[in-house]
C-alpha cells in the first residue's frame, strides 16, 4: 500500500514486473555504515511512466541486513517531483503487491502512473530502510521519468498450458505453449523466464514461437511454443514462470506469472516429533502465548508445505475462525529460521465468565500433498490465579466382590496459572449414601508416579488415586464425591461432583 498527496487509484493488483530497467545502489555515493545497518541495492523501476495508465509497475529493491532477514522492520518509498512529495508507501517480501518470490529479500510494491496524474518530467524515488533496532539504511535514490498518456496497448496472455506440478529428478520434454487474447499492436515476441525455488533472478530464459517450427504446431494461431527440460526440478518446491509479451516497439504487456509446484512421485508423509503449548494461561495477565510444533519429513525441511493448528471447544467444536499457519522463518515468535521447528503467536482472550478448555489440534502438509498424523494439545485459560481441575476418569458403578476387594481406579487432570509446582493439594470428598461424610473423607489423589497409589508419571498433571473397597461393610448406593484442587496462595479450584453407585452381586 501507498498513500498519495494528489488523487489516485489505490486498486492494488498483484502483477509482476514488466519492461523495467534497473539501478545499482553501489552506484551512489552515500553508503549504508557496515556492521549493524541494513543496507540497499538493485532498485528496479519501470523505464518510463506514463501519467495516464491505470497499470500497475513494480518498484522492487533488495535489502541485506547483517542480523538476518527477520531483522528487517520496514522498507518504504516516497516519490517527489519538484514540488514535494506525489507518493509514499511500504515495500514488502511476501510474494503479494508485485512481489515475485517470498522471503528472498527483495521487497516490491505496485505503483501506478495515476499518481503523477498530469505531471510529466524526472521525478526522485527515495527508497529507505529500518531494522527493529531503529538501525536505518542510508536511503537510496533514483531518477523516475513521467510521460503523458498511456501504454500503447499490448496483447495480453490468455492461457498458458503449464501443469501444476511436475515430478522432480525426472527426465521427459514437455511443451509450454502460450495464447494471446488477440488485442493490441503487432506482437514483437513472447519470452519465458524461468525461477527456481526462492530465486531472485532467472536461471533459463526462452523466446516463443508462432511460425510453426520446432515445437510450435500451427503458424501464425496466436499458440506460442517452446520447450523445456523437466530436469529442471531438482527439489520439492514451487518454481516460477514468468510470460511477457512485447510488440514491435518494445513495450511491454502485463506479465503472466505460473507456480509450478515440484513433488515427489513416491513417497513419506512428515510427523510431528514435539509440539509445545502452555498447559494454562491467565488471559487476564497475559495477552499471547508462544506454540511451536517440530517436524520430521523423510525430504528435509524444504519439503513441508504447510503447518497450522485449530482450535477446538470442549465439544469438539471448532472456534471460527482459529485456523492459524505457523511458520519456520524466525518471524513472529519462531527462534531459528529453518530448523523444522514452526512457531505461531496465539491471540488469548483477557476476560470470559468461565475458564475455557481449549484443544489445539495441529496438522502439517508436504508439497506432495501428504499429511502428517495429527497432534493435539489441550490449553485452558483461566482469568484469575485459581488453578483447574477437568477430565476426571472414574467409574459410574462397580460390584463388590465378596472375595476380595474391589480396587477403583481414579485420574484427575489439573493445571493452575503458576504451574503445576503452586498445587499443594488435590482432593475429593466422599458422602455415603445417606447423606453423611465417609470417615476416611477426604481423599487425596497424587502426581508422583508412584504405582501403588495408581499413578503412571510423576509431574504430568494427571493427578490419581486406586480406592478399595472391601469384600463386606460397605453401604449400597449413591456415593457422591466432590473433587478439588487448591494452591500455595489458599485458591480453590471448580469442582467436579461424581456419582458412583454401588451395587452387590
Amino acid at each position: 500500500m501507498f498513500k498519495s498527496k494528489k488523487r489516485f487509484s489505490s486498486a492494488i493488483i498483484p502483477v509482476l514486473l514488466g519492461f523495467a530497467i534497473s539501478w545499482n545502489c553501489s552506484d551512489n555515493p552515500v553508503q549504508p555504515d557496515a556492521g549493524v545497518n541494513p543496507e540497499l541495492s538493485n532498485i528496479t523501476v519501470p523505464s518510463v511512466l506514463f501519467n495516464g495508465s491505470s497499470t500497475p509497475q513494480v518498484i522492487s529493491v533488495r535489502v541485506s541486513d547483517p542480523q538476518g532477514r527477520g531483522d528487517i522492520r520496514a522498507v518504504t518509498f516516497v516519490l517527489l517531483d519538484q514540488d514535494g512529495s506525489v507518493a509514499s508507501g511500504t515495500l514488502s517480501d511476501d510474494g503479494t503487491n508485485g512481489d515475485l518470490l517470498p522471503r528472498d529479500n527483495v521487497y516490491s510494491v505496485l505503483l501506478q502512473g495515476t499518481v503523477a496524474q498530469s505531471d510529466t518530467g524526472l521525478f526522485t524515488l527515495r527508497i529507505s530502510a529500518e531494522d527493529k533496532s531503529g538501525n536505518q539504511a542510508k536511503p537510496a535514490e533514483v531518477t523516475l521519468r513521467v510521460r503523458a498518456g498511456g501504454e500503447v496497448p499490448v496483447s495480453m496472455i490468455a492461457q498458458v498450458n503449464l501443469p501444476s506440478s511436475l515430478p522432480v529428478d525426472s527426465l521427459f520434454t514437455w511443451v509450454v505453449e502460450v495464447r494471446l487474447d488477440g488485442t493490441g499492436g503487432n506482437i514483437g515476441m513472447v519470452t519465458m523466464e524461468f525461477f527456481p525455488p526462492s530465486s531472485p533472478t532467472p536461471t533459463l530464459e526462452k523466446t516463443l514461437q508462432d511460425d510453426g517450427s520446432d515445437v510450435d504446431r500451427a503458424a501464425g494461431d496466436g499458440i506460442y511454443s517452446t520447450s523445456i527440460e523437466s530436469a529442471l526440478f531438482t527439489e520439492f518446491n514451487d518454481y516460477f514462470f514468468r510470460f511477457v509479451v512485447r510488440d514491435v516497439n518494445g513495450d511491454a504487456g502485463r506479465p503472466f506469472v505460473v507456480i509450478v509446484r515440484g513433488r515427489k512421485q513416491f513417497g513419506m508423509a512428515p510427523e510431528f516429533t514435539d509440539v509445545a503449548a502452555p498447559r494454562m494461561v491467565n488471559g487476564t495477565q497475559v495477552n499471547e502465548v508462544l506454540v511451536a510444533a517440530t517436524l520430521m519429513d523423510p525430504e528435509g525441511p524444504a519439503d513441508l508445505d504447510t503447518v497450522q493448528f485449530r482450535i477446538l471447544l470442549a465439544d469438539n467444536s471448532e472456534v471460527p475462525n482459529s485456523r492459524q499457519r505457523m511458520l519456520d522463518d524466525g518471524t513472529g515468535g519462531d527462534v531459528i529460521a529453518g530448523d523444522g521447528t514452526f512457531s505461531a503467536l496465539l491471540q488469548v482472550p483477557s476476560s470470559g465468565d468461565t475458564v475455557l478448555d481449549y484443544t489445539l489440534s495441529f496438522q502439517a502438509r508436504d508439497k506432495a500433498g501428504l499429511q502428517a498424523p495429527p497432534v493435539s494439545r489441550r490449553m485452558i485459560v483461566g482469568f484469575d490465579d485459581s488453578p483447574f481441575i477437568s477430565n476426571l476418569i472414574a467409574p459410574r458403578q462397580v460390584v463388590l466382590n465378596p472375595d476380595q476387594s474391589t480396587l477403583i481406579q481414579i485420574t484427575l487432570d489439573v493445571r493452575d496459572p503458576q504451574g503445576l509446582g503452586d498445587i499443594v493439594l488435590v482432593q475429593f470428598r466422599s458422602f455415603l449414601p445417606n447423606g453423611q461424610e465417609a470417615g476416611n473423607s477426604p481423599i487425596e489423589l497424587f502426581d508422583t508416579g508412584n504405582a501403588q497409589v495408581g499413578d503412571e508419571a510423576a509431574g504430568d498433571g494427571i493427578y490419581s488415586r486406586i480406592v478399595f473397597l472391601p469384600p463386606t461393610g460397605v453401604m449400597l448406593g449413591d456415593f457422591r464425591w466432590l473433587f478439588e484442587a487448591r494452591d500455595s496462595s489458599g485458591a480453590v479450584s471448580n469442582i467436579i461432583e461424581h456419582i458412583l453407585t454401588v451395587v452387590d452381586q
